[in-house]
């Protein structure tokens, strides 16, 4: 499988993160679709 970027969020705050999860991070959904990320879609921080 290969990973490509697809876009860059910059100067945005991560608002969530569950501790007892890696990897989990809840990012404002209005940059979301700004940006064309869907739900559940990989995001590299």
């Amino acid at each position: 499988m290969r990973k490509l970027v697809a876009g860059k969020l910059h100067g945005i705050y991560v608002t969530e993160a569950n501790l007892n999860y890696h990897g989990s991070i809840t990012l404002d959904p209005d940059h979301c679709e700004e940006a064309g990320i869907l739900p559940m879609e990989f995001v590299e921080c």
